[in-house]
């Protein structure tokens, strides 16, 4: 046992150096020989160390803690987030060092030798019309920079989906679920427990003003609704609105995953579901709470469409009623606030947006086919009319609080069918995987997920919280998981009925 640790410490010594190392180099841009050092250095041990299983659960749990509890200090590139609506910058995170060592790290155990499910061509497909109407927006682009920064984004966010859709595992449905959804949801579970904690401590102003520590910065904001100003909470999001997107996703998901575990495993997703409603009541986000609204809707209705799916509630029922009487004792210490900010919230907020919205309608009117280039919205704005108005009000650059007309206005009609169609194509296949599964452990999670993913359709409506580096990683990881555990169903052997 000691000689084997004696081989093994360097190893996992280099690939920490690898991976932190990053972290404690100055912002913007570091030297490049010694990052590409580094990263070699670290992927040469991952290699090395991959036989033994740990590295692997060990990525795959820092993928699921980094989709919610992400460092945002760049190994290479310059700060983006202050750029409104997009990536004005090529930049190297900690999920794209996670990803790059997902590449060279094959799945523990052989593959398996039965008949595999088909590649889902269609969305493959959309996927490269998708990423076509990207480069053809250039065509109208005043920034072409802007182009490729945010279009470099893009495919990163397209390998993430492809990672974890194709290439994480290719066995049945329990083993998927075992050796690589478990180590992410731990991840995740544990990320939003620690994003939890953050908000509490911002909530009961615990935290300094501009906290920030290794690219992680908490922020929020006061808003005044009637004659109180009230704090609304942006976490490490840095704002209630986008706060509130992963925190209504993810509220399904691990709900179930805390009513499908046992034991420690139970308690941890238990706290995790409870951290995302309770982190999302904090922000005092409509949309949110819409899109909050539209997964619990959509997962009642998916288990109702199956008797398994009745039977699987009316055995947790106990767990579930006393879920349900936390969340309402929850929901009323904030009733009031959330009340005030329904009601009270000042009416030019919603017209103001209304004017935006009609800014982006009027882009569209005048470049359907193409749009005014990807992340060229604000450099397109000024020759439309309410664009400077809003600035000269405001203060800073509008921002369009709809993705779907942001896309449009950007890369055309034909840009956004496509991304829509391909979430359709997602949707669709997870939903043809759950009733093959006919209401198993393993469709309820996947039910919870499509679930999740209206919630990420809802959200859109009312922000561009697609163009935020954190929200866009947790909508493709989203979309990759669905896909993943939807071909791991429908690779198995046609049965009567499903896992019980």
């Amino acid at each position: 046992m000691l000689s084997s640790l004696k081989h093994i410490a360097p190893m996992v010594l280099l690939a920490a150096a690898a991976g932190l190392a990053p972290l404690f180099m100055p912002v913007g841009q570091p030297n490049a020989y010694i990052f590409l050092v580094l990263v070699m250095a670290g992927i040469t041990a991952l290699i090395a160390f991959s036989r033994t299983g740990y590295v692997r659960n060990m990525l795959l749990f820092t993928v699921g803690f980094a989709l919610v509890f992400n460092p945002r200090k760049f190994f290479v590139g310059e700060d983006y987030y202050l750029f409104l609506g997009g990536i004005p910058a090529y930049y190297v995170s900690l999920m794209d060092l996670c990803l790059l060592a997902l590449l060279f790290v094959a799945p523990a155990g052989e593959k398996s030798q039965g008949a595999r499910a088909p590649l889902p061509k269609v969305q493959l497909v959309l996927l490269g019309v998708y990423f076509l109407t990207l480069l053809l927006s250039l065509y109208n682009a005043i920034d072409s920079e802007l182009v490729f920064t945010q279009f470099v984004f893009e495919l990163k966010c397209c390998l993430l989906f492809l990672i974890v859709a194709f290439h994480l595992d290719n066995m049945d449905s329990d083993t998927v679920f075992e050796r690589s959804l478990l180590p992410m949801f731990y991840g995740l579970g544990a990320s939003l427990i620690l994003e939890f904690a953050v908000v509490l401590a911002e909530y009961v102003n615990a935290l300094p003003d501009s906290f920030s520590f290794l690219g992680i910065q908490v922020a929020g904001f006061r808003e005044k609704l009637g004659a109180d100003l009230v704090l609304r909470v942006g976490g490490t999001y840095r704002h209630p609105n986008y706060l509130a997107v992963p925190m209504a996703a993810l509220l399904m998901p691990v709900s179930v995953m805390a009513l499908s575990t046992r034991g420690a495993k139970r308690l941890l997703f238990l706290l995790a579901a409870g951290s995302a409603f309770a982190s999302l009541l904090l922000t005092l986000s409509r949309g949110g709470f819409l899109a909050a609204a539209s997964t619990v809707v959509v997962f009642l209705v998916l288990i109702a469409c199956t008797p398994q799916g009745r039977a699987w509630v009316k055995r947790h029922s106990k767990l579930l009623a006393g879920m349900t009487a936390a969340a309402l004792v929850v929901l009323a210490s904030l009733s009031g606030q959330i009340y005030d900010k329904i009601v009270l919230s000042d009416p030019v907020n919603i017209s103001a947006r209304a004017d935006l919205n009609n800014l982006a309608i009027s882009m569209i009117e005048t470049f359907p086919v193409v749009g005014v280039g990807l992340n060229n919205f604000n450099m397109a704005g000024p020759e439309f009319g309410y664009y400077n108005i809003y600035e000269a009000a405001a203060g800073l650059a509008p921002v369009v609080h709809n993705i779907y007309l942001l896309m449009a206005s950007e890369i055309g009609l034909l840009g956004l069918g496509a991304y829509l169609l391909f979430l359709l194509s997602v949707a669709v296949f997870g939903w043809n995987a759950f009733k093959r599964e006919g209401g198993g452990e393993h469709a309820l999670l996947l039910a919870a997920l499509l679930s999740g993913l209206s919630g990420y359709f809802v959200a859109d409506m009312f922000g561009p919280s697609l163009r935020k580096l954190e929200i866009a990683s947790q909508l493709w990881w989203h979309l990759g998981v669905i896909v993943l555990l939807s071909r791991a169903i429908l690779a198995a052997p046609a049965a009567g009925e499903g896992r019980r």
